[in-house]
């Protein structure tokens, strides 16, 4: 194993610098990729795993690479020809070489060094609600400054801290859900009012901002639903809604059915039933608003009900 001379030097000095007692995470090629830095006041270092690329600076002197993880060893083959091996450990938030460097992901308030790597934005322009339609429901993403939250049909099932770089990197960690404590790089294309975000497995999804103020998009009245909807398709009987203020009556061939009050929570439509059948009722419906059609989901199994707005 060959080591840059000067380098070398400077990871002797790292190495009586910091102390590393991690308790051992997953350790593989993707929990791992992202941007990681140490400082003991005088000397500094960063670390970036992109894919396939590496690059390591050390006080300003820079080696650029590809870079390969086998088993708990990390393996970094440089452009000028200089090869570099570390036996790694990873604690979620730290990453260890040789069981003494101690490197924290570039995240948050812990920020990658000055003039080498870009600097998450200090707004990353996502704040809201933001969300997509897929075969198992509605999914959501609510951002407020650099915290985040998951949702699935209006459930939250993840929060965590993120930060988001010029370059389209969206670094996260998560901090409640059933991955907490593990944190990762995603990659984050915002165009307008939508953002794709493509996961390393090579899955993307295309989410539809909502408003700023957690509702969906739309300006109709007191409230986004405002008007009379009816259902988006043909067939032998019809039904509908008619949302004016707070209240609402629902329709069965042109009949009333039902009347009451409803409210708008984020991504859900709740409706109290005052008359009919269903007096006394209340329903908690996932909605989905794009212009003058609306998706409402009853079920997660189930395919949403469309609506188009009528008179608009």
């Amino acid at each position: 194993m060959l080591k840059h001379p000067v380098i070398l030097v400077l990871l002797i000095g790292f190495c009586f610098l910091f102390s590393a007692r991690p308790e051992a995470q997953d350790l593989n090629a993707i929990t791992i990729q992202g941007t990681w830095y140490g400082s003991d006041g005088q000397n500094q270092m960063q670390l970036e795993l992109q894919g396939e690329r590496c690059r390591l600076q050390l006080n300003g002197q820079s080696l650029s690479g590809v870079w390969t993880l086998a088993g708990n060893q990390l393996i970094m083959h440089f452009a000028n020809g200089r090869n570099l091996r570390y036996t790694l450990a990873f604690d979620g938030q730290s990453l260890i070489l040789d069981g003494s460097v101690r490197l924290l992901r570039a995240m948050g308030q812990n920020q990658p060094l000055p003039g080498t790597m870009p600097q998450p934005a200090e707004t990353s322009g996502l704040d809201g609600l933001w969300s997509a339609t897929t075969a198992q429901g509605l999914r959501s993403f609510r951002f407020t400054g650099h915290h985040y939250a998951q949702l699935v049909n209006g459930q939250v099932v993840e929060e965590g801290q993120f930060s988001l770089f010029p370059d389209g990197r969206f670094v996260y960690q998560v901090t409640a859900g059933q991955y907490a404590g593990q944190s990762g790089e995603n990659r984050l294309l915002l165009q307008g009012q939508s953002f794709t975000m493509y996961w390393p497995q090579g899955i993307s999804l295309t989410y539809q901002r909502q408003a700023t103020n957690g509702l969906p998009s739309g300006n109709f009245g007191q409230s986004p639903l405002e008007g009379h909807w009816v259902w988006a398709k043909n067939g032998p009987v019809s039904f509908g809604f008619v949302f004016s203020g707070t209240r609402f009556v629902s329709l069965w061939n042109n009949a009333e059915q039902s009347r009451g009050t409803f409210q708008i929570q984020g991504s859900q439509l709740v409706m109290h039933h005052e008359t009919g059948p269903d007096a006394g009722k209340t329903d908690i419906l996932i909605f989905q608003l794009n212009g003058n059609r609306l998706l409402l989901f009853t079920s997660p199994d189930q395919d949403p009900i469309p609506y188009v707005r009528q008179g608009f």
